[in-house]
């Protein structure tokens, strides 16, 4: 998904249909973009996630597109690394590093996650919640929303000692590429399943606050993130050596969040989109320069 943004607007241009993911596959059709509606001048910055196929120093598509400005005398695009990528592998390496378990593909699990699976209809049933409400709401997608809900809802408990009312969700999908899913099964397991609750104690802390509040901002540039997140990860060196590695610590040329999360919602569109569009084949005409879904 190729999406155009600044300040003021996002514009979301192109689904890129591609044979496969190699990064000469992916460079070649992003420029045919650029070139068709003429937007090299325009690019100043590249945020993607960091996957090897993006930021690989010798072919990764970053390093191609920015030597394609360079050979055109322009600019070469600022490329930052997307925030919330950085921040669920950070995630992951922590959630290994305090839980352990089976993370060998295909079969990537944490100890308390059958259990929780396998009975989840049955201890909502069991769980007594409490009558307070959690007001706050964050999130741009549904998972997220309840993963924002049930941090909070750890907060309450950890200072008073007692559940809010827990507005159940039905578990997500568990994504390899999207750790926090284990996030939101984490802090489940510690709500409904009481004796679990002293191994998942010090995991649900460090998502419902150092993680937490860095994973529900807006992702625009501060100085002091960097630092924050470096101190919170003092315990855990694979996780810190993820944010030195990844972390771009330089101000963003463009006031914008640093994260992809547009072209997550971009796609979002594209798949609303495709079910009422009589013809398939003019769906980019429907989709170019429009955010209403």
């Amino acid at each position: 998904m190729l999406v155009l943004k600044n300040k003021q607007r996002e514009v979301k241009f192109e689904a890129l249909i591609l044979p496969n993911g190699k990064a000469d596959t992916v460079v070649k059709g992003i420029t045919a973009v650029l070139d068709e509606y003429n937007l090299w001048k325009s690019i100043k910055m590249i945020v993607a996630d960091t996957t090897n196929v993006n930021t690989g120093r010798r072919n990764g598509i970053v390093f191609q597109l920015q030597r394609m400005f360079a050979q055109k005398n322009l600019e070469k695009p600022q490329f930052i690394g997307c925030q919330h990528h950085i921040l669920d592998r950070v995630l992951r390496l922590v959630m290994d590093h305090e839980l352990g378990g089976n993370n060998t593909l295909p079969n990537i699990e944490y100890p308390f996650i059958p259990e929780l699976v396998k009975n989840y209809e049955q201890l909502k049933m069991n769980f007594k919640s409490g009558e307070e409400e959690i007001i706050e709401t964050a999130g741009w997608r549904d998972d997220m929303k309840f993963l924002f809900h049930l941090t909070r809802v750890f907060r309450f408990f950890k200072e008073t000692g007692r559940f809010p009312k827990v507005k159940f969700q039905k578990i997500p999908n568990l994504s390899n590429a999207r750790w926090n899913s284990r996030a939101v099964l984490a802090i489940l397991a510690f709500i409904v399943l009481p004796e679990r609750r002293d191994s998942l104690l010090e995991i649900c802390i460090f998502i419902s606050y150092k993680w937490a509040d860095h994973w529900f901002t807006d992702q625009k540039y501060n100085a002091d993130d960097y630092m924050m997140l470096c101190s919170s990860l003092q315990a855990h060196e694979k996780a810190l050596n993820s944010v030195k590695k990844f972390w771009n610590q330089e101000p963003s040329r463009l006031d914008i969040p640093r994260t992809n999360q547009c072209a997550q919602r971009a796609i979002k569109c594209l798949q609303d989109l495709y079910d009422v569009c009589k013809k398939k084949e003019k769906l980019q005409l429907r989709f170019i320069l429009s955010n209403k879904t």
